[in-house]
């Protein structure tokens, strides 16, 4: 894998990890159980129904997705 695919892998794990970190406990452990290999072993199809899980969990809680990345930090790594 080249350095720029590693660098995508690393800040797609890195941004699901801190959206996960918006869910409750609750629905943490639900993912872990949909999901029990885990972020950091999980594979490259998966991720985008992960994401959008997580999206639609925070938006379904009635919060406002957020994180600390926004489009244009990607260009940066």
């Amino acid at each position: 894998m080249s350095e720029t695919l590693k660098k995508i892998d690393k800040y797609k794990r890195k941004l699901l990890k801190e959206l996960l970190s918006q869910c409750s406990k609750e629905q943490q452990k639900f993912f872990d159980r949909l999901y029990p290999e885990g972020i950091k072993k999980m594979k490259e199809m998966t991720f985008k129904r992960a994401i959008q899980q997580v999206e639609r969990t925070i938006e379904n809680n009635g919060d406002k997705i957020s994180t600390k990345y926004n489009r244009f930090e990607i260009m940066d790594i």
